[in-house]
């Protein structure tokens, strides 16, 4: 198990934390966009509210005849100061939508004692269209006459336009705001999403730098253990969650949080008792956010796991697609793909169950509510306790107050698989396998001695190097050789310090390479490994690696005298053909003389050369050979050599096995031993 597949519990308050700070300068937006949603969310609220004033003030704008004490006139004016209209002497026209206000005891109390009338009447004032009025049957009182709603139908649609001019046009009122409404809504809309894409952009632009430039950090051991594939979701698909995190969630849950609050209150004020009837079912709501939200989480952070995995796989098998043709494996990969890519569908079938299981029960217990609101809510209508007014800004809340809690099953969707990217990232982030610039020390050139002392090194449990010693004078060239496995790779990883030495010393000029600052130790030790690497891009910029000090020219000449130079040429953009990825374009041997082209372009005091010729045709060879001899000339140099034929004419030749060095000395000196050097050079080259 890799250590990423070990999920760490962190809360999403802490995830949340640190990923505000990669906003810094640029958290103004968000908090810019949180006001912008409490200002969506009043003009959301607003909008029911005006469709009951239209419906209740307007639309159906009635009133009923009362015959109230001289005390309940007071306790009418308490809760609307206009809510009465004196008809005469003793009787007054209350409107209609007052009575819902009105303590419910008392309205029943009047109903009762018959001093308000059930049936509801249109006011209307002086001065009248006496045309109209001769048609229908009317209440007269003082400047004011009544008609119910059966008279008002006998009159045809142009007459009851102007009757109800003012109603009409009191309407058009609302209207107008309403659409005004819309169009502010409409532009913050804009303004709210514009700001947190934007801040959501930053956080991915930062966090992909961080990643990218921890991961540089990282010491070689780590990339040892951890597939490709795996780091590049980490960095791209992981990353890109978190875009939607900022722009379809973090906002987005101050609206619902600000919407479902607001929408409480304003039913609360509105009407207690329909809104108590409608809050029934929030329990049963709570109940079932709260399974869903567990659930949910598990399930993200296994597919995103499985994720991982899969990304793993295709790497994996795209780099290694030649091996897997040349040894027709092409089924056992697919059946190990297969096994992954069921795993990580059985997981998102487990995401999209439990989404579907949640949303239906939101959907029932919502229509549960609107029912309970229907059936309360028109029983009130009809004992003129509620208005219409009141009972359709209900449902409109109800549905307003719904909604967040229906997307709020995607907003866990995206913020749970946020949720789990960000851990994933952050382990990566968390990662204290960094590789250290301890030292300081700086010297404008190496003399080329080079000290092992009493090296030990593993990468596992086993040891890999065995208390190795052994010095290199300045300008001496040396191979290492041995059987696979020996420990040749190991002790020119540890020169660079690619890895650390679990104990022992080594030392160049006198000076412990943990004492030199590591990018200085590494621009002065040029190795050609074995296995060379090549970029995308032109073939001067693979051998200068961006390093400004090398010119055209130098590129041409170090070309040249490594041999390389011929076979640029003869490419159709010379210098400027692109190597494509990894080189390949190239051939084995023109990319190690390339290799060494890089390798002499920064002029290093060490050489280390990971030698191979063994692929190469017979010419190529050749060349090879002669731009190692060239290489090696008037520099330390440390060869591991494959081909013992290669290095019979340097200084000195060191035999390693087992981890231990067991030889030492010239190649005629080795060859008279008849030890493990002589059985080696027999086993290529004697029969």
């Amino acid at each position: 198990m890799y250590e990423e597949d070990r999920i760490r519990r962190v809360s999403n308050r802490i995830i949340i934390k640190r990923l505000l700070g990669y906003l810094r300068g640029e958290r103004w937006f968000i908090i810019g966009a949180i006001v912008l949603t409490i200002i969506l969310t009043g003009i959301q609220l607003s909008l029911p509210y005006l469709t009951k004033i239209a419906i209740d003030n307007y639309i159906i704008s009635t009133v009923q005849i009362i015959q109230p004490e001289e005390e309940e006139i007071e306790l009418i004016k308490s809760f609307n100061t206009e809510a009465l209209i004196r008809l005469d002497e003793e009787k007054f026209a209350i409107k209609s939508n007052t009575l819902s206000s009105l303590p419910s005891s008392f309205v029943q109390e009047l109903y009762n004692a018959k001093r308000l009338q059930v049936e509801k009447y249109y006011l209307f004032k002086a001065p009248y269209n006496d045309i109209i009025w001769k048609v229908v049957d009317y209440s007269e009182f003082k400047n004011v006459r009544l008609i119910s709603h059966n008279a008002l139908k006998k009159l045809s649609i142009k007459e009851i336009l102007i009757l109800r001019a003012s109603d009409i046009k009191g309407v058009k009122h609302i209207a107008y705001i309403f659409l005004a409404l819309l169009i502010v809504h409409l532009g913050i809309t804009f303004a709210s999403i514009f700001a947190l894409a934007y801040a959501g952009q930053i956080v991915m632009h930062r966090i992909r730098e961080t990643v990218f430039t921890h991961l540089q950090r990282l010491k070689l051991s780590f990339f040892d253990r951890m597939p490709s594939g795996r780091l590049v979701t980490r960095a791209t698909n992981d990353i890109e969650k978190l875009n939607e995190f900022f722009t379809d969630v973090l906002t987005g849950l101050f609206q619902d949080v600000f919407q479902c609050a607001g929408v409480m209150i304003v039913m609360i004020h509105l009407e207690p008792r329909l809104s108590l009837v409608s809050f029934t079912v929030v329990p049963l709501i709570a109940v079932a956010m709260s399974l869903f939200r567990r659930r949910i989480r598990r399930v993200y952070q296994r597919a995103r796991l499985l994720l991982a995995r899969l990304n793993s796989k295709i790497s994996e098998s795209l780099n290694g697609i030649k091996v897997i043709q040349l040894f027709n494996q092409e089924r056992k990969i697919a059946e190990d793909f297969q096994n992954v890519n069921e795993d990580y569908y059985k997981a998102n079938m487990q995401q999209i169950l439990t989404y579907g299981v949640f949303r239906p029960i939101v959907d029932i217990l919502a229509s549960i509510a609107i029912a309970l609101v229907l059936w309360y809510g028109g029983g009130q209508i009809i004992q003129s306790t509620v208005t219409l007014g009141i009972l359709v800004a209900f449902l409109s809340y109800i549905n307003m107050f719904f909604r967040p809690i229906m997307d709020i099953s995607e907003r866990f969707n995206i913020a749970e698989e946020a949720m789990a990217a960000s851990e994933r990232v952050f382990t990566l982030l968390d990662t204290k396998e960094i590789e250290e610039n301890r030292g300081k020390k700086r010297k404008k050139r190496f003399e080329g001695k080079i000290e092992f002392r009493n090296i030990w090194h593993r990468y596992k449990e086993e040891w890999v190097l065995k208390d190795v010693s052994f010095t290199v004078n300045p300008k001496e060239r040396i191979a290492i050789v041995g059987p696979t496995g020996a420990g040749k790779t190991s002790i020119i990883s540890l020169l660079p310090r690619f890895y650390e030495p679990e104990k022992g010393e080594i030392l160049i000029d006198g000076i412990s390479i943990s004492d030199y600052n590591a990018n200085f130790l590494r621009q002065n030790i040029g190795i050609v490994m074995q296995d060379v690497f090549l970029f995308a891009g032109s073939i001067k910029d693979n051998i200068r690696l961006h390093n400004h000090n090398v010119s055209d020219e130098d590129v041409r000449k170090v070309a040249e005298y490594v041999n390389a130079h011929r076979f640029i040429e003869s490419l159709p953009e010379g210098y400027d053909t692109d190597a494509k990825e990894r080189g390949a374009r190239f051939s084995v041997g023109e990319g190690q003389l390339l290799a060494f082209a890089r390798a002499l372009a920064v002029d290093p005091a060490i050489l280390v050369l990971d030698e191979a010729t063994s692929s190469v045709d017979s010419q190529t060879e050749a060349l090879i050979q002669d731009a190692i001899a060239k290489l090696l000339k008037e520099r330390t140099s440390i060869v591991i050599a494959h081909r013992l034929s290669t290095i019979k004419t340097v200084d000195r030749i060191l035999v390693i096995d087992k981890g231990r060095i067991v030889e030492e000395g010239r190649h005629s000196e080795l060859i008279k031993k008849k030890g493990m050097y002589y059985a080696l050079y027999r086993l290529q080259y004697m029969k």
